[in-house]
């Protein structure tokens, strides 16, 4: 799973904010050092913005199955081995629920216990939503979510 992060990256878990991209978007939800194009959600990130990087973490993590991460129907199926041969519709199917519980684990991959607010748009609102009353609801203070 692909992540990028902004704000300070040691900061106690209960600063740190987790966005779950919609569909057509990635990880890349602002500019960095590493990747200097602006972001999809650029003038929502930073210093003194709404999600304020001065006060909080934020990630910003890719989801399974996402054509902007590691993981889709794009990428090559280990039993052809070849790009002219990617899963396409032999990827398993994914749900937001599944979805939810690789950005928990990558959260305890960090070491992330509990985070402040997750947040996020269309299929992130799903995975919002879906994470309220499931297994990882008590890691979550807040929850924000906007989906059709």
């Amino acid at each position: 799973m692909t992540w990028e992060q902004w704000g300070d990256p040691m900061a106690a878990d209960d600063k740190t904010i987790v966005i779950f991209p919609s569909f057509s978007h990635g990880s890349h939800a602002k500019s960095n050092p590493d990747n200097q194009a602006p972001g999809w959600w650029e003038f929502m990130i930073g210093p003194g913005e709404y999600l304020d990087t001065d006060k909080y973490r934020v990630i910003c993590p890719s989801f399974v199955g996402s054509p902007h991460g590691p993981t889709s129907p794009l990428t090559i199926n280990p039993e052809t081995g070849t790009l002219q041969h990617p899963f396409g519709p032999e990827f398993p199917q994914v749900t937001p629920g599944d979805m939810a519980y690789c950005h928990s684990e990558l959260l305890k991959s960090l070491g992330i216990k509990r985070v402040h607010s997750v947040i996020g748009g269309s299929l992130g609102g799903m995975q919002v939503r879906g994470r309220g009353g499931g297994r990882a609801s008590e890691r979550i203070k807040t929850r924000r979510s906007k989906h059709a």
